[in-house]
């Protein structure tokens, strides 16, 4: 191999601080003696949000689907994040620290609680009519914010009347 061809490694020692390197921390330049300024509150603040987020997400994750019924991953992950948003909102009222985990722990539990709570307490009205007539097709206002079936225009085509459905089951019920 030719010896103008070889790579040439740099040396280990550090390169002496001049004004073009940049602090990490700060970005601002580096020289002899460099301080860099104090942190604000809020930064103290996202660092060790985010310090807390890396280290109990999964710990948090895991309580959440441990109470939750069945096994839903996008539902746990929903009540994770809200358990984090939770964190941010009271993080200036909250002393992080070794036993903030046992915190997140609760507020995952309390959010599974809610959610559950917020479920009995809400009930879900399907729209579908449960007639073929309405499967699949377009609607139209049909006054008193009512829908009706948009008419395809085909002789076969003929939508329901609730009222001549009702009065032929009656019909069939007393001819038994």
């Amino acid at each position: 191999m030719d010896s103008s061809m070889r790579h040439v490694l740099p040396d280990s020692t550090p390169p002496a601080a001049n004004a073009d390197t940049i602090c990490p921390e700060c970005k601002g330049p580096l020289s002899s003696g460099h301080q860099c300024p104090p942190k604000t509150t809020e930064e103290l603040f996202n660092e060790l949000f985010t310090a807390a987020y890396a280290e109990h997400r999964a710990m948090v994750r895991w309580t959440i689907i441990g109470r939750l019924s069945a096994r839903d991953d996008d539902l746990a992950e929903d009540l994770v994040q809200e358990t984090f948003l939770a964190l941010f909102r009271y993080r200036e009222r909250i002393e992080f620290g070794p036993r903030v985990g046992g915190l997140l722990r609760v507020m995952a539990k309390q959010a599974v609680g809610r959610h559950y709570r917020l479920m009995r307490n809400t009930r879900e009205v399907p729209a579908d009519t449960g007639h073929w007539s309405f499967a699949n097709r377009a609607l139209v206002p049909a006054g008193a914010g009512t829908l009706k079936p948009l008419g395809t225009d085909h002789p076969d085509d003929s939508d329901p009347d609730p009222d001549e459905a009702l009065r032929q089951g009656r019909q069939l019920a007393g001819a038994r």
